[in-house]
């Protein structure tokens, strides 16, 4: 539909990876105050106090996970913003499935 108005390709592109870093961080923002919750309340039942469980917290693991959720939701954006580039702009709005 923004094709048929006059927007670029490398319009589309920018905006669809735009959309996929939102997409990805949003989930992730959201359940960063849930995480530290549950963490409070397990180091509460197990009487371990913050100072013992910072040296121990698993950072690298989590952040990688992070990292590959950000980048599998910019690589579905970017693959079906490749699909969107290379068809004409009467099949694209007549195709309901991208």
């Amino acid at each position: 539909m923004l094709r048929s108005v006059g927007i670029t390709p490398k319009g589309i592109g920018r905006m669809l990876l735009l959309e996929g870093i939102l997409f990805g961080l949003v989930p992730i923002l959201l359940c960063i105050p849930v995480n530290l919750l549950i963490i409070g309340l397990f180091l509460k039942i197990n009487m371990i106090y913050v100072s013992e469980f910072l040296p121990h917290m698993p950072v690298l693991p989590v952040l990688a996970f992070a990292a590959a959720i950000i980048a599998s939701v910019i690589l579905a954006y970017m693959l079906g913003g490749r699909r969107l580039k290379q068809g004409s702009i009467v099949e694209i709005l007549k195709d309901e499935t991208v």
